[in-house]
């Protein structure tokens, strides 16, 4: 048998249950309140995977044309093209796979930018070859987005990788690359990036077009609720007093709050540092000043007290 007690605020008997079952577990609200914050992050990196689908597993196709030889040297022209909806992506760097000793591959430019949708392509000059073989470019991947689907708990692929291209230099005629490989993720390189990447359903209304439009709306929203989510936002309640006396309460939610009550103005914004930035006026004085839980202010005749979400809920619960 297990045991289990929730404490609800920072005063609480529930840790006297421990007394009975020693291995009993005592979970506090901020425990709770992590795990919910948790449930909630997992949700949104499922739906951002669900809006991307393809544009985070096979985001991209690459083939090289060969074109010329001359002695040792090879030029071919490499073609890249995007097949993501939503994601813009990067070829940053162009490598020859397999890396072999005193062969050399050099792509002009040396890196791209691909829009959803978009094709580019770049010359690739490979010098020192052998006789015969057959080679293949590995580039290397990157996306503007990189850094706000890495918060989001989502990676992009680091890898795309072209057929490989089979060469006689005797014969003086390269072979084509065949069908243009997928992209790969950073743990596949060397091999097709398709084989093992995670299926992820794209719903039916993610298709070209103007659906494209609506995926980048969708992330959007997305993103702009992860840093909505990091924003400090109000609890608790100011009190208005005449002397000792509450007056009049206000319960503070969201991330601002203005209100107006008997001829007093108030408004109120949330600190980063748990603290409440209070301003207004009173029978036409202004007043100002940022509170702490407990701390109070004047307000013209009245005074305004701050008291935090937690102090408000212990005194609910203790009576105080």
């Amino acid at each position: 048998m297990g045991a289990f007690a929730l404490a609800i605020g920072g005063r609480t008997d529930a840790g006297l249950l421990t007394q009975v079952f020693p291995d009993a577990t005592v979970a506090t609200p901020d425990d709770v309140t992590g795990y919910l914050a948790g449930l909630t992050d997992q949700l949104t990196r499922v739906r951002i995977a669900e809006v991307l689908g393809v544009d985070l597993t096979d985001p991209l196709t690459a083939t090289l044309e060969p074109s010329s030889v001359q002695g040792t040297t090879l030029m071919a022209t490499a073609t890249f093209v995007s097949t993501a909806t939503t994601v813009p992506y990067l070829i940053t760097a162009a490598d020859l796979l397999p890396p072999a000793d005193g062969v050399a591959l050099v792509m002009e430019p040396p890196s791209l930018e691909l829009e959803p949708g978009a094709t580019a392509t770049a010359t690739v000059t490979v010098t020192g070859l052998p006789t015969t073989g057959s080679f293949a470019l590995q580039a290397q991947l990157d996306s503007p987005w990189a850094v706000d689907l890495q918060a989001a708990g989502l990676t992009i692929p680091a890898l795309l990788e072209t057929p490989p291209v089979a060469f006689d230099l005797d014969a003086a005629t390269p072979a084509p690359s065949q069908t243009p490989s997928p992209t790969q993720g950073a743990d596949e390189a060397g091999t097709s990036g398709s084989a093992d990447a995670p299926e992820v359903a794209i719903p039916s209304w993610l298709a070209p077009g103007a659906a494209g439009l609506a995926a980048l709306v969708a992330l959007a929203l997305v993103i702009a609720r992860l840093v909505l989510a990091r924003l400090p936002h109000l609890g608790g309640s100011l009190a208005i007093l005449d002397g000792d006396d509450v007056t009049d309460e206000v319960l503070l939610t969201g991330r601002n709050l203005r209100t107006s009550r008997d001829g007093l103005k108030l408004a109120a914004k949330a600190r980063r540092d748990g603290k409440v930035d209070v301003s207004g006026t009173s029978d036409g004085q202004r007043f100002s000043g940022t509170l702490d839980d407990g701390e109070s202010l004047e307000a013209g005749a009245a005074h305004v007290r701050y008291t935090s979400k937690r102090s408000r809920m212990l005194e609910m619960v203790t009576g105080d």
